[in-house]
């Protein structure tokens, strides 16, 4: 089977055409103490994408678009893989984790990076940038590959048409089952690749930028201050957390990267998967974002007729599993995890099968019969 690249425009795009509305996802790293490797990601936005699952076969043949409408870099997929993609896509996946235990996060960025040059005579190497994460899934299964295949190919920017016209911008972070990281970026028309050691990702600024910022909260503990004698004054912490003191609390990218790279760093790490995976969660609930905190301002005219801004929120997370292959997620109207194993799925499948994320309603267990 193969996907026509025509289709991306009203589908893959779709989920990228509203702005300033992905301005908070975010992905993070652990490992367990028997050599698990998991990953978290959550997806904060505006609209209601329809987002859901999709399972993607092996030897899938995807051809991306290009600007004037021919075909771009094609590929048969050499893994299948699970991805969350938007409006019935079956392509532009923008989290996913293939059969080989290889995750790949594609992440709102700066809107000034700069893409690779579209370069006609040379056809068969464009590919559209937002298709980098499924040819990563598709091809890939360590992330020590990733610089030099992705080297071969151009990834360029492919714009919604409109006026102006709309154009994606993104960077990718992916992790292998062996714990590696890396982060990818496009700047200045050529492909940065950067290790990841802390395994964790943000929207913006740009990775060594945030990286660099992390020198200013290297004095941040995680136990109570001494109390401190000045001039006869004995002085004493308020209570616990006092070592934490200037920690960013707010929504922005650059905030929430400094909060992942301390939870993660004092977090007691667990021995194995289920306990590791109730880590992850925990960690995921210090970003969860919820409606009404982080909105768009209405146009003064909506706004004095009583209408509602649109907010943006943490409409679900992943949490994958990449040495068992089980991608767990949970959404915004469902705390409760749902799993995807993928030992019981079908990659020789000849046709791209889907999950659905979301109209399941959140399970509550009823304990009043235990009380004795």
């Amino acid at each position: 089977m193969t996907w026509k690249p025509v289709l991306l425009i009203v589908t893959a795009l779709a989920g990228f055409m509203i702005e300033n509305t992905a301005d908070a996802c975010m992905v993070f790293r652990l490992k367990a103490g028997d050599g698990t490797v998991i990953t978290g990601r959550s997806m904060e936005f505006l609209a209601d994408l329809k987002f859901d699952l999709i399972v993607v076969p092996r030897n899938m043949e995807i051809i991306s678009p290009s600007p004037d409408d021919k075909a771009g870099a094609a590929w048969k997929t050499r893994y299948g893989y699970v991805g969350v993609t938007q409006f019935g896509a079956e392509f532009g996946v923008n989290e996913g984790m293939n059969e080989k235990g290889l995750a790949v996060s594609g992440l709102w960025f700066e809107v000034d990076m700069k893409w690779q040059e579209w370069s006609p005579d040379k056809r068969s190497q464009m590919l559209a940038g937002p298709l980098v994460t499924d040819w990563i899934l598709g091809n890939l299964d360590r992330v020590a590959d990733i610089e030099r295949e992705l080297s071969k190919l151009k990834a360029f920017s492919y714009c919604v048409p409109g006026t102006p016209p709309f154009c994606p911008t993104i960077h990718f972070n992916a992790c292998d089952a062996k714990g590696e990281c890396k982060v990818i970026e496009y700047e200045e028309g050529a492909l940065r690749v950067y290790d990841n050691p802390l395994g964790i990702m943000t929207n913006a600024p740009r990775f060594p930028w945030q990286m660099t910022n992390l020198r200013q909260y290297i004095g941040l503990e995680n136990f109570r201050p001494q109390p401190l004698e000045q001039s006869g004054v004995t002085m004493r912490p308020t209570g616990h957390g006092a070592g934490m003191f200037g920690l960013p609390g707010d929504l922005t990218p650059p905030s929430r990267f400094v909060r992942l790279a301390a939870l993660t760093r004092f977090a007691y790490g667990q021995p194995d998967a289920g306990r590791t995976l109730n880590l992850a969660q925990h960690i995921m609930n210090n970003f969860d974002i919820i409606h009404g905190v982080a909105i768009e301002p209405l146009p003064k005219g909506e706004a004095t007729a009583g209408k509602q801004a649109p907010s943006e929120s943490t409409q679900w997370a992943t949490f994958s599993d990449l040495t068992n292959r089980v991608l767990y997620f949970r959404t915004y109207d469902n705390f409760n995890l749902r799993k995807v194993e993928f030992k019981k799925l079908d990659f020789a499948a000849d046709k791209v099968k889907r999950i659905p994320m979301f109209g399941a309603a959140e399970a509550i267990t009823d304990v009043s019969a235990l009380a004795r």
